[in-house]
């Protein structure tokens, strides 16, 4: 199983609380599950060939010493030259190490033919008059169910063909129905005693399968957390200090003897820094609030032309200043279900990052309707994203190999508030680029119908 830590820690947790009693995960997890059985079974084949073969001399020793030579000369062959080389067979595919898929058949065709071995050597003494015991059969499905570690299904089902063909074989030897069916009731329980220890032997396997996935999970979250953490400390200590020694530059060039043109110039430029310390500043308190849960959104009606007008001059004085065309196509009157703040935080973020790290020259915001969703993308002209990349954008302090256009790079938090914010609102993102070809990040927010929208719903105006 692989992917984000926090995507399989949900799957993880949804899948106990669905339950399990028929034995089965959902595909993805079953497959890493299979992988898992298949390896700690792996653990037991050669205690348990080597016990078989150990069992299938002895019997033949035992064949030998108490059975007649009619019957011994023909049982023996059936354990020597059919049971012990399929045993063999398994072992020598253990050693080198068989693929699953080849693997586990052959294991339960060593069960169900040992299995049938013991009926055809209880066939062999019977047609020789010897009456043999058929509790041989029940170390048989004892050996399968506890020392194998078949699968319940497996099990179950390997273990009534072995008695269903017993049973058979009685029948047609001539066995009297009242003494078939005694020995098939017995039989039969025995095999039901152990699928229950099967099922629960595998159950209590596969929650183990869960827990250790989740403490993995959180491993590898936790060792994700620590190596954030200092890359926090080296990121914001190094991004904090540039704003604030330019603002020290300027603040002692404001004491010079300087026209009022430069002052304007001067204290222009003091602004710029102030705006970009501020949005340093509200990022690390975002993403520290987000990763802490103390952040949940309020959610409201949200007329998102209004969010924008909120963040428009802050943007698009960012874009003249990185001689970038921002253009809007939005409609007037959409309506989504959102918090507010965070809608406006998500643009923000998306636009200054469209602006400032995509090297190109123009960007669009634009607010598409589609069936009971609105979908907002921001789009650029620049390098693209490389598809490797793209899973890691949205990692907390990810840069990327785009070269910003100035020194005031960010510390790489912004997409990952994005991100962080959205997941919380249970709203859908990403991101379409290609090296050369541009970027468009696209995030969805359910829609809400007013009679205003609906009226104008095929005419909307655009608010450019």
């Amino acid at each position: 199983m692989a992917g984000p830590p926090e995507r399989d820690e949900a799957r993880l947790k949804a899948q106990i609380a669905e339950g399990f009693r028929r034995l089965k995960f959902e595909p993805r997890l079953e497959a890493a599950y299979q992988q898992h059985y298949y390896e700690s079974l792996r653990d037991r084949v050669p205690w348990v060939a080597l016990s078989a073969l150990l069992f299938f001399l002895i019997y033949a020793l035992m064949d030998y010493a108490a059975l007649s030579p009619g019957v011994y000369s023909l049982s023996i062959p059936v354990r020597l030259l059919v049971a012990c080389p399929t045993v063999a067979l398994t072992l020598y595919a253990h050693m080198r190490y068989w693929p699953r898929e080849r693997f586990l058949p052959l294991y339960s065709a060593t069960y169900l033919i040992g299995g049938l071995s013991v009926v055809a050597i209880l066939w062999i003494a019977h047609s020789q008059k010897f009456d043999m015991p058929y509790e041989g059969l029940f170390i048989v499905v004892i050996f399968g169910f506890f020392l194998m570690g078949l699968s319940f299904r497996t099990g179950t089902l390997l273990s009534l063909m072995i008695v269903v063909a017993y049973m058979g074989m009685e029948l047609g030897m001539g066995r009297r129905p009242e003494m078939l069916a005694y020995e098939g009731f017995f039989l039969v329980t025995g095999v039901a005693a152990g699928s229950v220890g099967a099922w629960l032997q595998e159950f209590a396997h596969r929650r183990a399968f869960l827990d250790a996935c989740l403490l993995e999970c959180a491993r590898i979250r936790t060792e994700r957390d620590s190596q954030a953490k200092t890359r926090f400390i080296a990121a914001a200590g190094h991004d904090l200090r540039q704003p604030l020694h330019s603002l020290a530059l300027m603040a002692s060039a404001m004491g010079e003897d300087l026209d009022s043109d430069e002052r304007v110039m001067l204290a222009r430029r003091m602004d710029a820094a102030v705006q970009h310390l501020n949005r340093l500043i509200g990022n690390l308190l975002d993403v520290s609030r987000l990763s802490l849960g103390a952040s949940q959104p309020e959610w409201d009606n949200v007329r998102f032309a209004d969010s924008l007008e909120h963040i428009r001059p802050e943007l698009e004085a960012l874009a003249n200043a990185q001689g970038v065309d921002l253009q809007w196509q939005v409609p007037q009157d959409g309506v989504v279900r959102a918090d507010a703040v965070w809608l406006e935080r998500i643009l923000v973020n998306l636009v200054v990052n469209a602006c400032v790290h995509s090297g190109g020259t123009a960007v669009r915001v634009q607010a598409l309707r589609r069936g009971p969703r609105w979908r907002f993308e921001v789009q650029d002209n620049g390098v693209g994203i490389d598809p490797v990349q793209q899973s890691q954008i949205f990692r907390e302090f990810y840069r990327g190999d785009a070269v910003p256009r100035d020194s005031d790079s960010g510390m790489g938090l912004g997409l990952s508030i994005v991100r962080r914010m959205l997941m919380a609102m249970e709203a859908p993102m990403g991101v379409i680029s290609a090296k050369g070809q541009g970027s468009t990040f696209w995030l969805e927010l359910q829609a809400v119908s007013t009679p205003e929208t609906t009226e104008k719903q095929d005419s909307l105006p655009i608010f450019v």
